[in-house]
């Protein structure tokens, strides 16, 4: 809905402007003439609506701050919906990338860097493409002749360092040449996720494992207050781990259990990432839930009923997304409400892994499968 200035003022707005098509506010002639726009509640109310529908529709919050140029919540919340046009339109347009020397073990995590992005996987399966394409991508050699599954990646901006199962923990400075790293405490259960932040890797797994490391070589074991985990993620001041419950902490030393009677729906948590100031961290029968602090939390509900397993949580340019089972792919704009950009029903490949080149997407699941969403 929107007014027509020039038919609900007829005689104080000019018609006949191509700039101005539904009139143009005119001057008052003489003063009292009544020839002047009026400061009328209508049209400011017409204004006022949509200013608050951007924001309702983005989920950006009135600061409280008159707008001005450098700081405009009407100007992010704009700019917020257009990405999320065109990232989900990203999303819903899929081109398969073959995976190098015939791959066909399950791909479970991938993590951009500065050159290139690493995707890893079952029977120690390593591939890189560089950052500019998403298109080729190279095998790679694990070290000490892993033959396990990785499970997770991270990158600090110097290295990569990869995880999974017996405990295994391997870095590389640039994705290609990879060195085997020994876990704390002779650890030889399955690390599930890795995250960097505030200077510190943070592994976990399960038999309630978490180990700490500031450069991807010693490792120390830490306390944790849960069992099992499978997704840590930082925010820029703190972490985040989940697994059946959540758990929190400033530095990835000490953690402290959120319990599940804080909003939180019972059911393990596969994965978790901080996007657009929300946690979302997601699970199976299509869970999906969202905190402002990693304490109190929220259940939403996925589009077209859902109940297959969420399994990572990304995004691309700044528009939050999950991948699940059955080829899943979800968005939202507010992380909120959310909007089905492809599905498989419940039959198409399950997508364990997300990250962002920037230009595009790359998501990865089983059977080796690659896929590169390309913005349109």
């Amino acid at each position: 809905m929107a007014i027509r200035p020039q038919d609900e003022y007829p005689g104080q707005t000019d018609a006949g402007d191509p700039a101005y098509p539904h009139g143009k506010a005119r001057n008052v002639m003489v003063q009292g003439d009544g020839t002047g726009f009026p400061l009328e509640k209508v049209w400011v109310n017409d204004v006022f609506g949509f200013q608050q529908a951007l924001l309702a529709e983005s989920g950006i919050p009135p600061s409280g701050t008159p707008d001005e140029v450098g700081a405009s919540d009407y100007l992010d919340a704009l700019l917020l919906l257009v990405r999320f046009r065109v990232n989900g339109a990203a999303l819903s347009n899929q081109s398969e990338r073959t995976p190098a020397a015939s791959y066909s073990g399950d791909f479970r995590a991938v993590a951009v860097g500065s050159d290139v992005a690493v995707a890893v996987g079952q029977n120690g399966g390593i591939q890189s493409t560089p950052v500019t394409s998403g298109e080729t991508w190279t095998a790679r050699t694990p070290a000490a002749s892993y033959s396990g599954t990785f499970r997770g990646v991270a990158f600090d901006g110097a290295q990569f360092v990869i995880v999974g199962t017996g405990g295994e923990i391997q870095t590389s400075p640039d994705g290609t040449t990879w060195t085997h790293r020994t876990a704390a405490a002779a650890y030889t259960g399955t690390f599930n996720a890795i995250a960097w932040g505030s200077g510190t890797f943070v592994a976990v797994g399960s038999a309630a494992e978490i180990q700490t490391s500031e450069d991807g070589n010693i490792w120390t074991k830490r306390t944790n207050p849960l069992g099992d985990l499978y997704g840590v993620a930082w925010d820029g001041t703190q972490f985040v781990a989940v697994g059946g419950n959540p758990a929190t902490s400033p530095d990835g030393v000490t953690w402290t259990a959120q319990n599940n009677g804080a909003g939180f729906s019972p059911g393990t948590m596969h994965a978790i990432s901080h996007v657009m100031s929300t946690w979302i961290a997601v699970a199976e029968d299509g869970k999906i839930q969202t905190s402002p602090d990693g304490v109190a939390w929220t259940l939403r509900a996925p589009e077209g009923g859902y109940t297959g397993t969420f399994n990572a949580v990304s995004d691309l340019d700044g528009v939050p997304f999950i991948v699940g089972d059955g080829d899943e792919v979800q968005c939202s704009v507010d992380g909120v409400t959310w909007v089905q950009k492809r599905t498989g029903g419940g039959s198409g490949t399950a997508l364990y892994g997300a990250a962002s080149l920037g230009h595009s997407v790359i998501l990865v699941g089983e059977d080796g499968w690659l896929k590169q969403s390309l913005r349109i």
